[in-house]
């Protein structure tokens, strides 16, 4: 399978097969990219392209250009030790401390929040060059900040009412270059 990282929709599939756990489905893929501040990707060429790598997303994008299965990836991915410890944890947390488990990872209720947006994230940083499929994901980005909470009501409120119109503007702006 030929998977080109300088796509919008490869980065998205890599990040969901190597990081299941972190990224469960798209949307928390967009937020990661465009919203994060210091999330391991800068504007190179028009893409957000990855430049902290860690090792487990250059197994995926291998084993896909070898024709794995994306099955064949879920489950290589299933077998990374980090996951598997991170597994385990949560299999003895939720059998020693069932009523804490909420409390102590409340992240596991899998509600997608944005993170809270500030001046130096990729989304306030569209490069004049941007691809027309980055351009489409900031534009799914901005549905999701208008759409979904941050962290607080006031990082809620913040993205927006603040952040949301500059984003409209700047996309706008890259539309009509």
């Amino acid at each position: 399978m030929n998977i080109d990282l300088s796509s919008l929709e490869d980065t998205v599939k890599v990040g969901l097969l190597a990081y299941p756990s972190l990224f469960p489905t798209r949307e928390y893929v967009i937020d990661h990219l465009y919203c994060v501040l210091g999330n391991g990707y800068d504007w190179e060429g028009g893409a957000l392209v990855e430049t902290c790598h860690d090792g487990k997303d250059a197994i995926v994008v291998k084993m896909l250009r070898e024709g794995k299965s994306e099955e064949e990836v879920r489950s290589y991915v299933a077998d990374d030790e980090d996951d598997k410890r991170f597994n385990n944890l949560m299999k003895d947390v939720e059998e020693r401390f069932p009523e804490y488990k909420r409390k102590l990872f409340p992240e596991l209720e899998r509600k997608l929040k944005i993170y809270p947006i500030c001046e130096l994230c990729p989304i306030l940083e569209l490069p004049k060059d941007i691809h027309p499929d980055w351009l489409a994901g900031a534009e799914e980005a901005l549905r999701l900040i208008e759409t979904y909470p941050s962290f607080d009501e006031a990082g809620t409120i913040e993205n927006r009412t603040k952040w949301a119109p500059l984003i409209r503007a700047l996309i706008e702006k890259r539309r009509t270059a």
